[in-house]
């Protein structure tokens, strides 16, 4: 029994150890793989192929084409490597073939990703900033995930041609023909230890240094408005986001921030102080942004009152200072010795290369019981300092016999079918405040006014709809424009004209006034079947232009008249998009009634009585503006004020 047992163990043993060795980890041979055969198989997959695509195509595809396939051979080639080390154990001559056959798969994958960088990715002659930031957007990605799928040295691909195009876009930008500034010279150069400038002793390329690297020669002037130059360099430091360029990244925040330091109150000249520190807070430019606050600081003064005869405290006069840039405003009430202290009030003064200020001149107002003074004052600092003081005394001049106080209102409730939309405005504006004599003509036969103090209070909805929407997008609504609020009227002038006693000529009597004001607003449009909204709307709102040619007296006290009227739609449902003027003009000499004629529709008057019209009654029915209805209604009140004691 036992003589049978142990040959039929030892047998099994025998068995087992061929099938499955354990002896030093290894497995057993893999047998029957000629491996002469399954490396020339993969030497003609790899070497052959080193150079493709041949050509330099100019599309990206082939490269990301071969790419992938080149992968896929240097895979194959790395398997291959690895069985023939655990089947040529003890014998790694294949293993070594296969060996050097990977490192040659791996290197023509990476001429292809490199190949594809110099193609697409290189700084031509003639490139500019926006072509730099579109080859790494738009080419670059691609083939950095690319060679990160394949494995083919994406950080060559970041490193040595991306970080490249970021820094000479944020170089080029800074001076090149469609960049920031006019007349910037920079060099690319260090200070030596005698403090002069040279070119530093190593290997550089001057497209791929960094901006820090270079010393500004001619600091220019700026060409570009702020926000356009913001959004640029914003786009610039998104790309670096993508690709976490940290150095570069702080570069560009700090040309943001150069660059917003030398537009501010400058470029553009219409925009206010208040809209440049907006600027800076929407591209979270802290260091922009604290400089910007630095310029409000502290104006302080006393505000006097003069009758003639002595000047004395205006105990309790308000105090108002303008932006007349965006009608912001800064308000305070003197106290019992007339002094007051607006502690954050605009006091930049930005200068040019030539000492030129360019910030406005705000203007500056004081009240006190139906008085009040008009002034203006200009900043004094330079650079931001908040401790700042400046000193601005305004005096009243008691109330003048013969000025007037006003109160004009007028409202629009208005609806018209046009053959593709239906467009509706309801419109109320008011403006109350007193005018103050500015000339006075002809031995008094007229008097002119300017504006002392008056605000106009505006509401202002204007919709227009389509009748039938348009394709694949089911909305009606395509602009609506909403405006309210209150504002100073800047401009207005009024006129009042008496009869002259050697005169027999008609209409020379009657009153006019003129008020002009822009309003801020918002409007809501439909583009692309989504609503873009914006809220830096300007309103020509508040455009009274009114004469009524009737008899006056000059002792006259109060005068007031009122009108309503139609308004002729016009070819163009977007004709009140930006506002309502309202615009009377009632001449009865001529019985003509109608808006005063825009320069254009003055040349097609021209033309009209050139053919063989007399006179202007055969226009008053014209389209420009005024037809029979009740569209518009304007009432106007002036009054002759006291002279206070």
């Amino acid at each position: 029994m036992i003589r049978k047992t142990i040959p039929t163990i030892l047998s099994v043993i025998f068995c087992l150890a061929i099938q499955w060795p354990v002896f030093g980890g290894h497995a057993a041979p893999v047998e029957g793989i000629d491996w002469a055969k399954r490396y020339e198989d993969l030497k003609n997959r790899v070497l052959p192929n080193m150079d493709e695509p041949k050509g330099y195509p100019g599309k990206l595809e082939p490269y990301l084409s071969w790419m992938e396939r080149k992968a896929k051979d240097r895979d194959d080639v790395k398997k291959a490597m690895e069985d023939a080390f655990d089947a040529a154990h003890g014998n790694p001559d294949w293993g070594e073939k296969f060996d050097k056959l990977l490192k040659e798969a791996q290197r023509s994958g990476e001429n292809t990703a490199w190949d594809a960088c110099w193609k697409f990715l290189r700084i031509k002659k003639d490139d500019n900033w926006q072509d730099a930031l579109r080859k790494a957007r738009d080419f670059g990605r691609v083939i950095y995930q690319k060679a990160a799928e394949t494995k083919f040295d994406p950080v060559h691909v970041r490193e040595q041609w991306v970080r490249c195009l970021i820094r000479y876009a944020i170089g080029n930008v800074e001076i090149a023909k469609f960049g920031l500034y006019e007349g910037r010279e920079s060099v690319f150069a260090e200070w030596d230890e005698d403090g002069c400038l040279r070119i530093p002793k190593r290997d550089f390329d001057v497209n791929c240094e960094r901006r820090i690297d270079f010393q500004i020669l001619q600091k220019g002037e700026p060409k570009t408005p702020a926000d356009k130059g913001l959004e640029w360099l914003d786009d610039i430091r998104k790309e670096c986001d993508w690709w976490r360029f940290g150095l570069e990244r702080t570069d560009v925040n700090q040309l943001m921030v150069t660059y917003f330091k030398d537009c501010l109150c400058f470029l553009p000249k219409e925009k206010s102080h208040k809209w440049y520190l907006e600027l800076a807070k929407q591209y979270q430019l802290q260091e922009a942004v604290d400089y910007a606050q630095g310029f409000y600081a502290a104006l302080k003064g006393t505000v006097w009152l003069d009758d003639g005869k002595s000047r004395t405290p205006a105990a309790g006069a308000v105090v108002r200072v303008v932006d007349p840039k965006d009608n912001k405003t800064w308000e305070t009430t003197a106290g019992a010795d007339g002094i007051y202290r607006i502690k954050d009030a605009p006091l930049h003064v930005h200068k040019d290369g030539k000492g030129r200020p360019r910030c406005p001149v705000f203007k500056i107002s004081a009240r006190y019981e139906g008085d009040q003074s008009e002034d203006a004052f200009e900043g004094i600092l330079a650079e931001p300092d908040p401790s700042a003081e400046l000193n601005k005394d305004l005096v009243i001049k008691r109330q003048r016999a013969g000025d007037l106080e006003v109160d004009v209102r007028g409202s629009v409730n208005w609806v018209h079918e046009y053959p593709t939309y239906r467009v509706s405005l309801v419109t109320d504006i008011w403006i109350t405040g007193t005018m103050v004599v500015h000339a006075e003509k002809h031995g008094g036969d007229y008097q002119s006014y300017r504006i002392g103090h008056a605000q106009m209070k505006y509401s202002h909805l204007f919709k227009a709809h389509r009748k039938v929407p348009e394709k694949d997008c089911p909305e009606t609504l395509e602009t609506e424009v909403t405006a309210n609020g209150s504002v100073d009227v800047a401009s207005g002038s009024l006129t009042l004209r008496y009869p002259r006693t050697e005169s027999r000529r008609a209409g020379q009597t009657g009153i006019s006034f003129d008020f002009s004001q822009n309003a801020p607003g918002r409007i809501k449009e439909l583009i692309g079947c989504k609503y873009m909204v914006r809220d830096d709307l300007g309103f020509i709102l508040g455009r009274f232009q009114i004469v009524d040619s009737g008899s006056i007296r000059k002792d006259q006290r109060e005068f007031s008249g009122s009108v309503t009227f139609g308004i002729d739609p016009g070819n163009d449902h977007l004709r009140f998009l930006r506002g309502v003027p309202f615009i009377f003009y009632d001449d009865r000499s001529s019985q003509f009634k109608g808006t005063l004629p825009t320069t254009i529709e003055a040349k097609e008057i021209e033309k009209l009585l050139s053919g063989g019209i007399a006179s202007l009654e055969e226009l008053k029915n014209r389209a420009w503006g005024l037809t029979t209805g009740h569209d518009v209604k304007v009432i106007w009140k002036v009054r002759k004020m006291k002279k206070s004691e």
